[in-house]
């Protein structure tokens, strides 16, 4: 049976040049082989950006079971792995208001409890993730381990 370890995924980037349509792809962490979701501050899209932050995967599952920051420039990284029987998703990056640096925002994210039968939103301190959430909100029910997410500030809402 084949797991996330065994595939082996990992932080990986492919630039396309629309001038001459060549392709460039790279790992972008070589260390950790069994990573996904990576994420970055979108206001960097389409642009340099030095901070990525992925979900850690499971040994012998399709789980992921807390998640990493990579400092893209120095190779640096820092991790939060979650207690066995509870697992997480992806991401995605908030942006504080009023943000300078790159990483100075929130990582928001959903942790599957399955040894309580419970589930919450997490939100963690994108430059301190080691730290643990800074908050944490219940949820009524547990979700899907499948749930899929990401950011859209009220600025990008139209209501």
């Amino acid at each position: 049976i084949l797991d996330c370890a065994a595939i082996g995924t990992r932080l990986h980037r492919w630039r396309f040049n629309l001038a001459d349509g060549t392709t460039r792809e790279e790992h972008l962490d070589e260390h950790h082989s069994c990573v996904e979701f990576g994420m970055f501050n979108q206001r960097h899209a389409g642009r340099k950006y030095r901070y990525a932050y992925s979900a850690t995967l499971a040994p012998g599952m399709f789980l992921m079971d807390g998640w990493i920051k990579h400092d893209l420039q120095t190779g640096e990284c820092w991790q939060l792995n979650l207690a066995p029987g509870r697992y997480c998703r992806e991401s995605p990056f908030a942006p504080r208001g009023g943000a300078v640096d790159e990483d100075d925002g929130y990582l928001v994210s959903f942790i599957i409890d399955e040894n309580q039968g419970t589930s919450e939103c997490v939100i963690l301190d994108a430059k301190r993730i080691g730290a643990g959430p800074v908050a944490r909100v219940k949820l009524p029910h547990k979700i899907s381990s499948g749930t899929q997410s990401c950011w859209a500030g009220r600025e990008r809402l139209s209501c």
